[in-house]
């Protein structure tokens, strides 16, 4: 029972991250041709 739980948050773990890294290359493809670094575009909230 506990392993299928730790299973289960391992899985939704890695899904995050997979979410996660795919909107941070979105947001470096978009921003790529003005020359913009993903800690700026961060910082500035666009």
């Amino acid at each position: 029972m506990i392993v299928g739980y730790i299973a289960k948050l391992k899985q939704n773990s890695e899904a995050n991250r997979s979410k996660g890294i795919a909107m941070a290359d979105e947001i470096c493809r978009k921003n790529r041709r003005d020359g913009r670094f993903f800690d700026v575009i961060l910082e500035t909230g666009d």
